[in-house]
């Protein structure tokens, strides 16, 4: 017997045998479905996203078509204003 810290009642513990046999568990998770009527939702309030982002996006191509033709319009005035100015310096001349 073990001599334990001033102990003498105490017993050696008996080492303990690996049993053969070894218990396998798989701990299965399942999702719970969600309901029809929050799928529903779900996939409204995504369309509803997807609907606002494609406004937003032709509105702003349609700001970037009207600021083009403005830019056109504004080069087309300034290259009649150079003609008049030149036809005006001929006609004086003349």
């Amino acid at each position: 017997m073990a001599y334990t810290r001033g102990n003498l009642a105490v017993q050696e513990r008996q080492t303990e045998r690996p049993s053969s046999y070894v218990e396998k568990t798989t701990v299965i998770k399942r999702r719970s479905q969600l309901p029809k009527k929050e799928k529903l939702l779900y996939l409204l309030s995504v369309m509803f996203v997807v609907g606002m982002m494609g406004w937003i996006g032709m509105s702003h191509v349609k700001i970037y078509e009207l600021n083009r033709q403005i830019q056109n319009s504004d080069a087309a005035i300034r290259e009649a204003n150079k003609n008049i100015n030149i036809l005006q310096v001929k006609k004086t001349d003349a």
